[in-house]
């Protein structure tokens, strides 16, 4: 066989590769909510994702602030750093994937956010019990796992988030504990 004959059969090969590859992408969003995400939709879970990390961050450093409990203000900067570090890592991998960082949680669930971290009129009690009665840690933990096991396309962010879950895993448990301690 001549080079020019090996040479037209690699270039249609290929081809035929970049083409399968769209397809598979193409089923796969068909697929909806159960298939391997797409690296656009990595992309954009990501920076939803980066949006709340950067909102906690924030929020964790009003109650700082204005944090009266010892044992909590500790426990809250490790917290706050946590969620600081996500949302960098998340940004950086948004942009190694080709992506720029632009979601923003709405001003209304900022400002309830601030409102109650930053509160000086309710106790650090207060604040926990309302923190911790208002979502199921394990349910959080289980949706960040699903978005995770749809990543099999992408080792390196799937990963990632992985890490970062188990990040997660640790400050809800320290909710937890601030929350029987202070509110039993």
């Amino acid at each position: 066989m001549s080079q020019a004959a090996l040479t037209r059969i690699e270039k249609a090969i290929g081809t035929l590769t970049q083409e399968v590859a769209g397809l598979r992408e193409r089923v796969d969003a068909l697929a909806g909510s159960q298939g391997p995400l797409t690296t656009a939709e990595i992309i954009e879970f990501l920076d939803r994702f980066r949006a709340g990390e950067a909102m906690g961050e924030a929020g964790i450093g009003a109650w700082i602030a204005t944090c009266q409990t010892d044992c909590l203000r500790g426990g809250l900067r490790t917290a706050q750093m946590r969620e600081g570090a996500h949302a960098l890592l998340l940004e950086q991998r948004i942009k190694e994937l080709g992506g720029s960082p632009s979601q923003e949680m709405d001003e209304s669930a900022q400002t309830q956010m601030m409102d109650l971290y930053g509160s000086t009129k309710l106790s650090d009690a207060e604040k926990v019990d309302k923190i911790c009665s208002s979502f199921d840690p394990d349910t959080i933990l289980q949706q960040l796992s699903d978005q995770a096991d749809r990543m099999d396309n992408d080792q390196e962010t799937q990963f990632l988030l992985r890490s970062i879950i188990d990040d997660e895993r640790s400050t809800l448990g320290f909710l937890k504990q601030a929350h029987d301690l202070l509110c039993a």
